[in-house]
């Protein structure tokens, strides 16, 4: 695997030690599987690569060329989906909307 920069690998920490992880994946920039954690979950397999294939079409539309990760979040779950050189992660963890909200009014 090719040397990460610092924020792809602060990414990449961020993800793998997420609060309330419950599943967690890890492909090769060829989808082959490098590592999971957690619960298994083959719909988070197909799902990270799909997203992170959306992620950087929408990124590249909105200009965000650089856009390096995506979340979905639920009333009490979320997934989360980064690409950083050549490795692809999703995970599932607890979130919540609410928590985002907060987030982004400095709660």
């Amino acid at each position: 695997m090719g040397k990460l920069s610092v924020n792809e690998s602060q990414i990449l920490r961020k993800l793998r030690s997420k609060t309330g992880m419950r599943s967690m994946v890890e492909l090769r920039i060829d989808g082959a599987v490098a590592a999971t954690r957690g619960a298994p979950d083959s719909d988070l397999t197909s799902a990270t690569a799909d997203f992170v294939r959306i992620g950087k079409m929408l990124g590249q539309s909105l200009g965000l060329d650089q856009m390096q990760d995506m979340h979905v979040i639920q009333p009490k779950d979320a997934v989360s989906f980064a690409e950083c050189s050549d490795r692809r992660i999703g995970v599932i963890h607890q979130d919540s909307l609410e928590r985002l909200l907060d987030l982004n009014n400095g709660a």
